[in-house]
Parts: C-alpha cells; sequence; structure tokens
C-alpha cells in the first residue's frame, strides 16, 4: 500500500497497483437473528457477481432497509422460531423486480447455495412468505447433498395446482415442503396474534390446504420416494393436517 499523487493505491503478491477507491465496498446487510446477511445487486456484480437474468430490483437502499426491518419485525414479534430458521438457510439476499404489478416472484438456484432471489417492492408480510418458502428449498437442497429423496421408480407425472401442469414427483415433493412450511409460518402468525392481515393470512392458509391435499395424496401413494424422501414428506405433512 502506498500513496502516490494524492490517492492511496494497494498492490497484492506483486500485481498492477489499484486505487483504494477503486476496491469493492462491503455490500449492505441486514440481520436475521445471529445471521448477518448480505444484499447483493447490481452495484455489488464486480465483487460478488450472481445471475442477473432475472432483473434486479430498481428501490432506494433506505426503502430497503426499512421493508427487511419490517420483515425482521415480523419475525421476531410474530414467528421467532423462523427468525434463524430463516437466517441459518439464506447467505445472501438479492432483490430482483416483480413480473408484473399484481404478482410476486422468488427462486433459488442450486448453483448458488445460500442465495434467494426475492421480489421488491412488496409488503412485508409477503416478503417474509417469500423467505420462509425460499429457505425451504435451501433445506430440501442441503439434504439432498447427503442422500437422494427420490428413488427413480415413478416416471409418472403428476398435477402440480400451483404452476397448473404436470410434474414428476421429486419436483411435487419440493414443492410440497416449502408452500406446507409457508401454512406453518402463517399458523405461527395467527397463533402468536398478529394484528395486521388476520383475514390475508387465513385466507393464504385455506388457498394453500385446498392445493395441498391433492400433492399429498399423490406424495403418499407414490412408489418414488426414497427412505429419506418419505421421512421428510411424513414429518411435514403431520405437522400440516394435525
Amino acid at each position: 500500500m502506498s500513496a502516490r499523487g494524492g490517492r492511496i493505491e494497494v498492490s497484492l503478491d506483486g500485481a498492477a497497483p489499484i486505487a483504494a477507491s477503486a476496491l469493492p465496498q462491503k455490500p449492505q446487510m441486514f440481520r436475521l437473528g445471529n445471521f448477518e446477511v448480505p444484499i447483493l445487486g447490481s452495484q455489488t456484480q464486480e465483487a460478488f457477481p450472481v445471475d442477473g437474468r432475472v432483473g434486479f430490483a430498481d428501490i432506494p437502499a433506505d426503502d430497503l432497509e426499512a421493508t427487511l426491518a419490517q420483515v425482521v419485525s415480523i419475525f421476531f414479534c410474530c414467528a421467532p422460531p423462523y427468525l434463524d430458521w430463516v437466517g441459518e438457510a439464506v447467505s445472501a439476499l438479492v432483490p430482483i423486480a416483480r413480473p408484473d404489478a399484481a404478482h410476486y416472484q422468488s427462486l433459488s438456484l442450486v448453483s448458488l447455495p445460500g442465495v434467494v432471489f426475492v421480489s421488491f417492492p412488496a409488503p412485508p408480510l409477503k416478503i417474509a412468505e417469500l423467505l420462509v418458502h425460499e429457505s425451504s428449498h435451501q433445506y430440501f437442497h442441503f439434504a439432498q447433498f447427503g442422500t437422494s429423496l427420490t428413488n427413480g421408480k415413478d416416471k409418472r407425472l403428476y398435477r402440480s395446482p400451483y404452476v397448473n401442469r404436470d410434474r414428476p414427483i421429486d419436483r411435487i415433493l419440493i414443492a410440497f415442503h416449502a408452500f406446507a412450511n409457508v401454512v406453518l409460518f402463517y399458523r405461527a402468525c395467527l397463533t402468536m396474534g398478529i394484528s395486521e392481515c388476520r383475514d390475508l393470512v387465513r385466507d393464504e392458509i385455506e388457498t394453500n390446504l385446498d392445493r395441498l391435499r391433492p400433492m399429498s395424496d399423490d406424495l403418499e401413494r407414490s412408489p418414488g420416494l426414497s427412505p429419506a424422501g418419505r421421512c421428510m414428506f411424513e414429518a411435514i405433512r403431520k405437522e400440516l393436517f394435525r
């Protein structure tokens, strides 16, 4: 490191010096329970590149910070166990654009463990829901690193009410796992006495249960789940329909 011409330069292992001002800046962060989560996007692409084909959200940093503070408050006040549960699963958050004015989206990529993409702007409760959904996918993918959740014995396709098309049994299992966790999150909110959006929360629970029941029947009958996959399915089904 040296000072030259009124600027500070850094050289690593004999490489050409660069201005310290050109070094990547620490990304914006937010805290989920015991975990600090970086926020990635167009402004961090040089240092922390992620797939931007979906389109990064155009949201001021202050608005993003305020929304995420409300999200954390929802977890803390209405569903405390989910604060660290989500924080442990999510290693980075990528705010992405909404597909249109009436819809939200979220996604995870197996190639980027722990990185979740979530639509902004959105109501804090919706952001919390999407984080629970994507955290479920992260835990599902983590489980697959150590064992297979399906066995290849079921070649049939099953109707998914969430995408209105036929899907293989592994896609039915991952969707069931994620949306079941969303229902459990919303139930926790009701149990803890969430003060806003109670009717919306009840509607979300009933809508998801209506969609999850036929998926549960398909998973129960399918010969395609491995012992680990059936254990995962039966554990969350027991919580869902108790």
